[in-house]
């Protein structure tokens, strides 16, 4: 019965217009039989009714060719379908192993993709396909229920340690059928950052490095489909004025107020539009309630106060054949003086990225369910606190009150561990080619250094204790108090920071970032430098740190007095929240050219410093911290007192050290945070 089923099933669909390649088998088989039938018929008719008694194939041999050319072609046909129904017409379109874009997939979110398309004129379905980077483990990744229309495309999302793309080396990457036939193969090859690994056009034989396309023809950015001009320019106006946008004849613009990625179902540019003032409107964003843990007893009321707002504006330029241009971003602040010679930050990112289902700002819609079903069992993860380069969104940049203000794509994704559980939370905000941007900034934020990352993050005390620290022997951060508004909404006054990483290291001291190492929380990405890392602490805190010789050798290897340094501020500043492996950053070279800081010692940089404890004045305050042994005392955060960390335990038993640091711990107190520098 259920055979018959499937057949009538299948028969519905041919009904429809829809012909699957595994429907060839069948039709090819109707075909011969419908064909012999025939001939039967034709035979029966030709002998018995008119009783001729001429020879039937001499008199029938016209009719008897074409039933048989059709017959052979049926069955080379049904033949060639049964067997390889899928090869040559379901193909790897493209690959990315970028992790820049990020994407949904049946509610998975990833970031580095493989790309299918059905290169054929038929329907295409199976229960299974796999996609490998092995012949002899043909079935490393599966996907399930794959069903492609005519030249479709289908992401699948690579989400599994098993299966990873790989971005700087070349790779083989297969696809396998059901049946564990190979239908498709590509050799990678290795690709920069924003970049896929495509074909030149879909279904096409030549490969070629690539803006990523995901889901969209190949060739979809090769036109020349130049953005809209707007007429009046990003910034800081006394009144209110109308905006005008123009682009190349054949175009039609279609634009958004709301922060949103505009396409053809957005606002139809016909009029100029009226740019004012939208302070005194309700505020939308602020008054999301899921950003907290539980949002349903938060109720932000959306007219007290409304927050200053600016007036944003993202358009698009799509011309006849439904190419589309590059969206453009404009922020207009309309009678606000007050942040005219201050420094502005106006990120702007689509609403749904931010506070959708899979927003990176909200708890998320498997959070809420489970919240709002009275919160039985485990808690589903939130969004918000999630980590890594899968939770950063594309995002339109604008820096105002620089020495040059301009615009930028960039990646945007949260900071921070405590703080993602505030209202307001930490940023990010990163250059990215991919997001249509450079790999860094395109111009100075922080005087005389280029910049790839930027914090947006809490912690005066924080920024005020770097500033101290900016002569000493560690790596500091540069801070500038920045006022950020979050599609369009005023979000919150704080601190621009910079964020160490190779472009940091290089930028300010001189080394080639292409020979960098970094060590945040005691973890590397490299297994190769782990290993080192691992067999220099255990170097330090295994052998007899009291012999001159060994501590001659670790020299050789460590910037001692970076570490010293490190510790003396750490420690005068009673961050309770500090070990060997968490909230201290090291780096260093991995060639040794013997010159500067590209001797390939490992040197310390200093961050997070917002658990000083005496700045906790509800607890602690400045007077009883005073009175406490720093030394001895338990750490909130961490645990171990200070001189029961493995390292500075075993440092403190070499005379050499110890009289560096108490020369440091001196130098501090009486120059880096003598009273005068302080106030």
């Amino acid at each position: 019965m259920n055979r018959i089923l499937e057949k009538i099933q299948k028969l519905s669909r041919l009904s429809e217009g829809k012909i699957y390649y595994s429907d060839i088998k069948y039709i090819s088989l109707f075909a011969i039989i419908v064909f012999i039938a025939a001939i039967c018929i034709l035979f029966c008719v030709h002998k018995f009714y008119f009783k001729q008694k001429e020879n039937f194939i001499h008199k029938n041999r016209v009719i008897l060719f074409i039933a048989g050319i059709t017959v052979l072609f049926s069955v080379s046909v049904y033949a060639y379908y049964y067997g390889e129904e899928a090869k040559g017409r379901i193909i790897i379109n493209e690959i990315c192993g970028d992790s820049t874009y990020i994407g949904y997939v049946d509610g998975v979110r990833y970031a580095d993709y493989v790309e299918l398309y059905n290169n054929g004129a038929l329907y295409f379905r199976t229960a299974a396909l796999y996609l490998s980077d092995s012949e002899l483990e043909p079935q490393k990744y599966f996907i399930q229920n794959v069903e492609l229309a005519p030249y479709e495309h289908r992401l699948i999302p690579v989400v599994d340690d098993d299966f990873k793309i790989k971005k700087t080396k070349s790779q083989n990457i297969l696809l396998y059928d059901e049946k564990g036939r190979e239908i498709d193969s590509v050799t990678t090859i290795p690709i920069k950052d924003g970049y896929s690994y495509g074909r030149e056009i879909d279904g096409g034989s030549v490969w070629h490095s690539m803006r990523q396309t995901p889901g969209e023809r190949n060739d979809l950015y090769t036109y020349d489909v130049k953005a809209p001009v707007f007429s009046k320019k990003s910034g800081f106006y006394d009144e209110d004025f109308l905006l005008e946008m123009h682009a190349d004849d054949g175009c039609d613009i279609y634009y958004t107020l709301d922060g949103s990625i505009p396409d053809e179902s957005s606002i139809h540019y016909e009029n100029p539009i009226n740019v004012y003032d939208k302070s005194d409107e309700p505020n939308i964003y602020r008054s999301i309630q899921s950003v907290m843990i539980y949002w349903t007893e938060y109720n932000p009321d959306p007219i007290k106060p409304p927050v200053d707002k600016a007036f944003v504006v993202r358009a698009v330029a799509i011309d006849k054949d439904g190419n589309k241009s590059e969206a453009v971003t404009s922020t207009y602040f309309v009678d606000k003086s007050e942040y005219k010679d201050e420094f502005v930050i106006s990120l702007v990112a689509a609403p749904e990225d931010l506070f959708g289902e899979h927003g990176i700002y909200v708890t998320g819609a498997e959070y809420d369910d489970w919240l709002l079903n009275d919160g039985e069992d485990e808690a589903p993860a939130m969004n918000y606190a999630q980590w890594g380069i899968n939770w950063e969104i594309p995002a339109s940049v604008e820096f105002f009150g620089l020495k040059n203000e301009f615009e930028q794509k960039a990646g945007l994704r949260l900071n921070g561990s405590g703080s993602r559980f505030r209202t307001l939370k930490n940023f990010s905000v990163i250059a990215r080619k991919y997001f249509g941007g450079n790999t860094i900034f395109d111009e100075e934020i922080f005087e005389g250094v280029k910049t790839h990352k930027i914090l947006l993050r809490y912690g005066y005390i924080n920024s005020l204790a770097q500033y101290l620290l900016r002569d000493r022997n560690i790596s500091t951060q540069r801070v500038k108090r920045a006022h950020v508004f979050l599609d369009g909404e005023y979000w919150y006054t704080t601190n621009c920071m910079e964020k160490y990483d190779e472009t940091y290291y290089s930028e300010h001291y001189g080394v080639n970032k292409d020979n960098l190492i970094i060590c945040e929380d005691g973890q590397l990405e490299d297994e190769k430098y782990q290993e080192q890392y691992d067999e220099l602490l255990e170097f330090i805190e295994n052998e007899d740190m009291s012999s001159e010789k060994n501590y001659e050798r670790l020299a050789q290897i460590v910037d001692i007095q970076s570490y010293i340094d490190f510790m003396c501020a750490n420690i005068y500043l009673d961050n309770m929240d500090i070990s060997d492996e968490k909230n201290a950053a090291i780096w260093r070279t991995v060639s040794n050219t013997g010159t500067g800081y590209s001797d390939g010692r490992w040197r310390w940089s200093i961050f997070d410093l917002d658990a000083m404890e005496w700045n906790d004045f509800s607890d602690f305050g400045v007077g009883s911290q005073a009175e406490k042994n720093t030394f001895k005392l338990t750490q909130k955060y961490v645990g171990d007192p200070i001189d029961e960390l493995d390292i500075f335990k075993s440092l403190m038993r070499n005379d050499t050290f110890k009289r560096s640091f108490v020369n440091t711990f001196m130098d501090l107190m009486n120059e880096n945070f003598k009273y005068e520098n302080v106030l």
